[in-house]
């Protein structure tokens, strides 16, 4: 981490290199960006093409299991369908708003139920449904406070061949059960504690309060609805989103007509959440943020790495080709020890810090610019009589400024390096004036 700070802290002291670094890293940032946002929006519209699929399929096969025959209704192949979807949302409705199935309801969403019909079974009774189907069903009050909040209906799917009293027994024994369950919290009934694997499998329940509003339905007991809420759910013609009122989650939704001789006479709703999938893109997102960041930092230390060993010389030899579109002819050069300039064409001046190696160097070259010198030579020149690894490398880095400090003005090197000798360059020692 230290090193890390005091490579940004070295980068921060050479403007040039800041510039390259922050100008290569907004342009990977911003392309990091774009792949992030097309990442995500793609997966989330081919998991919604999923999911709109599962939904149509779904659709399609609950509508196909209903059959309507001169005004009688038969369930016995849906009954029977074990692909009919149970772990989401599901709305069977005929189109006078007598419920056939509401499963797993969206609160919000066609859970509404009348009170009445379901509280006119005050005796258990053996009813026969607009579907076909033929239930013992048994309303049970809820009283809270002296005070009717809604009523328990308990009903069980074609008793035959049970005793009557067995059955109403049972019903009784349930509707008491689930009573034991809720709960009056201010004005409203509380029905988180009631567990529908608590009640006998045979016996169908909903519970509904005073407003007409399903709070529990399970089993498709007889119920209705008003007419509106179907006419509502026929012209679901698109997908929809929408949000279940008590949790919030999001679900997408569709709707498929009941038809019988191209008479719609029912309607079935099929919803799925899609808290998982936006969950699942969430985690995705923070995972992919987390890594650009590291990718950022990276492409950072491995741009300045470059830049500080290539990019450097790439980039100011294009900014003097751009500065100088073309190299000028060279007449003449000198070197004015006086104010400690290499001289061009009389004109072109090139400046060489008076008492410095680079200067010294310069001095004893352009005295004999066709003389080869070695490292010895030139470090005498600088006021050094011995030759060792430091002084070679200090004449080398000299010669290097020299060289980059003319290229930038002339387009060409003035000395040259070969076998560890050094000379002016033989395209320019016959031009140097002394």
């Amino acid at each position: 981490m230290m090193h890390l700070f005091g490579l940004i802290h070295k980068i921060s002291r050479d403007r040039n290199e800041l510039r390259v670094v922050l100008k290569l890293s907004s342009v990977f940032l911003f392309s990091f960006l774009i792949y992030l946002v097309a990442n995500y929006y793609i997966i989330y519209f081919l998991s919604l093409s999923d999911i709109k699929a599962y939904l149509n399929r779904s659709v399609i096969n609950v509508a196909s299991d209903f059959e309507y025959v001169d005004g009688k209704w038969n369930t016995e192949k849906y009954l029977s369908d074990i692909s009919t979807p149970t772990e989401v949302p599901l709305y069977i409705y005929t189109t006078s708003g007598f419920q056939m199935d509401r499963l797993n309801a969206i609160h919000g969403l066609l859970d509404t139920s009348n009170f009445d019909y379901a509280s006119s079974f005050k005796q258990p009774t053996t009813v026969v449904s607009p579907a076909g189907e033929t239930w013992r069903a048994s309303s049970h009050l809820i009283y809270r406070n002296s005070q009717n909040k809604g009523v328990i209906l308990v009903a069980h799917f074609e008793p035959k061949g049970i005793p009557t009293k067995e059955v109403d027994a049972k019903l009784q024994e349930m509707a008491v059960m689930l009573d034991s369950k809720i709960q009056l919290i201010g004005n409203s009934l509380d029905v988180s504690s009631v567990n529908q694997k608590e009640v006998d499998a045979n016996i169908s329940f909903e519970i509904i309060d005073t407003f007409n509003r399903s709070l529990v339905s399970v089993g498709g007991a007889p119920a209705f609805i008003d007419k509106s809420y179907v006419q509502d759910a026929l012209s679901f013609r698109e997908f929809r989103k929408i949000y279940d009122l008590k949790t919030h989650i999001p679900y997408l939704i569709y709707s498929k007509p009941i038809v019988s001789k191209n008479e719609t006479v029912g309607v079935v709703v099929v919803g799925k959440g899609l808290d998982q999938l936006e969950k699942t893109l969430g985690y995705q997102l923070w995972f992919s943020l987390i890594a650009g960041i590291v990718a950022i930092l990276l492409f950072v230390i491995v741009v300045v790495y470059l830049y500080r060993h290539d990019i450097s010389e790439v980039v100011q030899e294009r900014i003097d080709n751009l500065a100088n579109p073309a190299p000028p002819e060279i007449y003449s050069i000198s070197f004015d020890r006086e104010k400690g300039n290499i001289v061009a064409n009389k004109d072109i001046c090139i400046s060489i810090p008076k008492n410095s190696h680079q200067f010294d160097i310069c001095s004893r070259l352009l005295q004999t610019p066709m003389k080869n010198f070695d490292t010895l030579d030139l470090a005498e020149a600088i006021g050094n009589q011995e030759a060792s690894d430091n002084i070679a490398r200090m004449v080398y880095d000299s010669v290097l400024s020299i060289n980059d400090k003319v290229k930038r003005v002339l387009r060409v090197q003035l000395i040259t390096r070969k076998n560890h000798q050094y000379r002016i360059n033989p395209e320019l020692a016959s031009k140097i004036r002394k």
